[in-house]
């Protein structure tokens, strides 16, 4: 049996007055989907996420999870080339870099790539045994008595940690926080960035 279809080719110009978004913003998409991340309908997605609490929202497999972080268009040009930071014209692995797992989140920090420094998205896929094991070892970058016994405490596990965990809030497309749902944002500096 033979199938025939015929293709349309339409702009990105014309798709973005269609959708009534910005062209760059359909671009950014373009180029997402071109990574093999999937891609799927926001409402859909919303009916499924929790409306409140701490949560790592991510895209994942069996084996890896998706982090984000926006770097300058030297740095992030050359992980996305060498499949490392290390070498990178700018990096400094003692500077502690934070990683996002909700992509809203990171475009948002990032004013959609057009922040100064963080014009280059890069989707990092880490394995799912890393992440969680950094997730054990992260110091909550602010105090909490469920956590520590002290703020001493606190602020010598600070300063001796280079994995940091913060939870802000979780964003809308539109940019708005929604604040009942706060997302993980987590801090590398030294051998874990490099590692990463």
């Amino acid at each position: 049996t033979t199938t025939n279809t015929t293709s349309t080719t339409i702009s990105l110009e014309k798709q973005a007055e269609a959708m009534n978004v910005d062209l760059n913003y359909l671009k950014n998409l373009k180029t997402i989907a071109a990574t093999g991340i999937r891609l799927e309908n926001y409402d859909t997605q919303l009916e499924q996420w929790p409306n409140s609490g701490k949560v790592v929202m991510c895209q994942q497999s069996d084996q890896y999870v998706i982090v984000y972080q926006a770097f300058n268009d030297g740095i992030g040009k050359y992980a996305a080339k060498h499949n490392k930071f290390k070498g990178a014209l700018g990096w400094q692995e003692r500077r502690m870099t934070w990683f996002k797992t909700d992509f809203l989140w990171m475009m948002y920090r990032s004013k959609w790539a057009a922040s100064k420094n963080q014009t280059t998205i890069l989707a990092i896929k880490v394995k799912k045994a890393e992440f969680e094991k950094i997730l054990l070892q992260a110091v909550p970058s602010s105090f909490s008595q469920s956590y520590h016994t002290s703020k001493k405490h606190f602020q010598k596990a600070l300063k001796s940690s280079d994995i940091r965990l913060q939870w802000d809030p979780s964003h809308l497309p539109d940019g708005k926080p929604f604040k009942a749902r706060r997302a993980v944002q987590i801090g590398l500096r030294n051998k874990h960035a490099i590692e990463w």
